[in-house]
């Protein structure tokens, strides 16, 4: 593939696009209600779909009737069309990809009436995708290289990237595929999430794909913290890219260590700059964003930026060895949507840094654009706050209260 100078000083961001059929319903089962986030994937959902048919055993979609043989079901290898097949959901006309708009029907038999859906919407998913997204309403040049599936739900995925300025001319099609897709369940009592993910077989991108990138048109290459070897393998292809430049020429790496995964931990000494999620801290038994920055720097490449966000704790940061900076969340009035809100921070602080920003302005603006970002539905609404000059990048210490 070759370069593009259109592309001149892009932002690339590597790893995953789904598609997220997100549901909103008035609260959750009580069980589930708590603020956060849980992602099941593949080998972990039948606890999940458990408690959920016994909170709704009469639970019903405008294209199928759900039975209690679901419970029967190995979900092992759960993907969506092969769980609705198996677990005796009844085709009522036709169905998209799994497309389906929740209605829930009232218990007749004395248990609590389960929570209503109160709207459904598709929308593309994917750490990286959403990186670039933020990234192109932010207004640098996006590009988005991963796999993506030959699959009807194509389309829909590329013209939604363009919608946001994002180029894909990098991806890489896989024919035979079926698009990776995440059932989402929101509360709009307290935002908070489940997740239940689903990639029957959609291959990971290859190093093979990323050498066939010309590089230079890129001034920074974010990678997902995921398919741990390839990446590796990866920025080390970077790095050797650098290899004669100058330092203004230089492609500057990210990785994100989000997911609770030991294998992640190689990629901490690789990158220029490494996000570590709140979760993958937990996992670690890290208790604090001090601990959290004093263990990863501890590893991490010398003089590499370590980016620490905690939700509504704000966020720290450390350069190398030096002293660590602190921002303070920007929580909006009502949070309404917590779905990418940490791909928002990792982009808007990257977009800040890439300008040449402080480090302690570069996380300020991303938790005030993660802020934002959780007081809106979906990413049409920062549009609008852009637009309007809400979410400029500044001198964020000199403005900060």
């Amino acid at each position: 593939m070759s370069g593009d100078a259109s592309l001149a000083g892009s932002v690339l961001c590597v790893g995953h696009v789904c598609v997220d059929l997100v549901n909103l319903c008035s609260y959750y089962p009580e069980e589930d209600a708590k603020v956060g986030s849980t992602t099941k994937n593949n080998r972990n959902v039948s606890e999940t779909i458990e408690h959920f048919l016994l909170q709704c055993p009469r639970f019903h979609s405008h294209h199928v009737v759900l039975r209690s043989q679901l419970l029967t079901l190995n979900v092992a290898t759960f993907d969506l069309p092969t769980l609705l097949g198996g677990a005796g959901l009844l085709p009522c006309g036709s169905m998209h990809s799994g497309r389906i708009v929740y209605i829930w029907a009232h218990d007749t038999h004395g248990s609590p009436a389960p929570p209503p859906c109160l709207e459904q919407r598709w929308q593309r998913g994917g750490n990286a995708a959403n990186n670039s997204t933020v990234l192109g309403l932010l207004g640098a040049k996006a590009a988005f290289l991963g796999t993506i599936a030959d699959s009807h739900e194509k389309r829909f995925l590329l013209e939604d990237f363009a919608k946001y300025g994002v180029n894909t001319e990098q991806a890489v099609v896989c024919e035979g595929c079926e698009c990776p897709s995440s059932c989402v369940i929101l509360s709009r009592a307290n935002a908070s999430r489940t997740i239940i993910h689903s990639n029957k077989n959609l291959p990971e991108l290859t190093v093979e794909d990323f050498t066939r990138v010309d590089l230079t048109p890129y001034q920074w290459i974010h990678f997902e913290g995921r398919n741990v070897a390839n990446v590796a393998q990866m920025i080390a292809l970077v790095r050797e890219h650098n290899k004669g430049l100058t330092q203004g020429e230089f492609i500057t790496t990210s990785v994100e260590i989000e997911k609770a995964k030991p294998e992640l931990e190689a990629l901490i000494p690789l990158a220029d700059v490494v996000f570590v999620s709140k979760d993958y801290a937990a996992f670690k038994g890290y208790s604090s964003m001090t601990e959290t920055l004093d263990r990863v720097r501890a590893v991490a490449h010398p003089g590499a930026v370590v980016v620490c966000p905690w939700g509504e704790e704000g966020a720290s940061a450390c350069r190398g060895r030096e002293v660590a900076v602190h921002s303070s969340a920007f929580p909006p009035t009502c949070v309404v949507d917590t779905l990418g809100a940490g791909d928002t921070f990792n982009a808007a602080t990257i977009f800040a840094l890439a300008h040449g920003s402080a480090l302690v302005d570069s996380i300020r603006f991303g938790c005030r654009v993660a802020g934002a970002k959780v007081g809106v539905v979906g990413w049409e609404p920062l549009r609008g706050l852009l637009k309007a000059g809400a979410l400029l990048l500044k001198d964020e210490a000199a403005t900060a209260t």
